[in-house]
């Protein structure tokens, strides 16, 4: 897990993903982006090349709501 005090950027295309802002821009103009979908490209970003498991997708995104695994 990252540190809440790293503050990373992440730049993929046109898109720059500020982790610590919890921001998302393209070609600089910021873009409305839901808390969840946030957590899910910052997971994403964070692991570039890595298979995230579908546990871990779970947990970046619906942290703070029960999910039931057969419902998917």
């Amino acid at each position: 897990m990252r540190s809440p005090q790293t503050h990373i950027n992440y730049r993929f295309g046109p898109f720059e993903l500020d982790s610590t802002r919890r921001r998302l821009s393209r070609d600089g103009e910021p873009l409305l982006v839901s808390d969840r979908h946030l957590e899910i490209l910052s997971l994403l970003a964070a692991n570039a090349g890595q298979v995230i498991s579908k546990d871990e997708s779970i947990e970046a995104a619906w942290k703070d709501v029960a999910v039931a695994h057969s419902a998917a």
